[in-house]
């Protein structure tokens, strides 16, 4: 899986904006893209003031919404993705 970011523009307050894309690799790829991509929309709409942090964890994670914490499921290692 790639991720792509280029910058979009420049806000009145200063702040830049991004836009942010994946493509998915190998058979399955193009289903992880399409799960990180919805994960970005849902950081987007509802957790754009917290840093995001991902994980490949030695054990699955819970996911947790209301704290920030997804988790992609793949068969080998799980993605956690966590807005802190």
């Amino acid at each position: 899986m790639d991720d792509a970011r280029r910058t979009v523009h420049l806000t009145a307050d200063g702040r830049m904006t991004y836009e942010t894309g994946v493509s998915g690799h190998g058979p399955t790829g193009a289903v992880l893209a399409d799960l990180v991509a919805e994960e970005i929309r849902t950081w987007n709409a509802d957790y754009h003031d917290r840093i995001p942090h991902i994980e490949l964890p030695d054990t699955p994670a819970v996911p947790d919404r209301a704290a920030g914490r997804f988790v992609l499921d793949r068969p080998n290692h799980p993605i956690t993705i966590i807005w802190e």
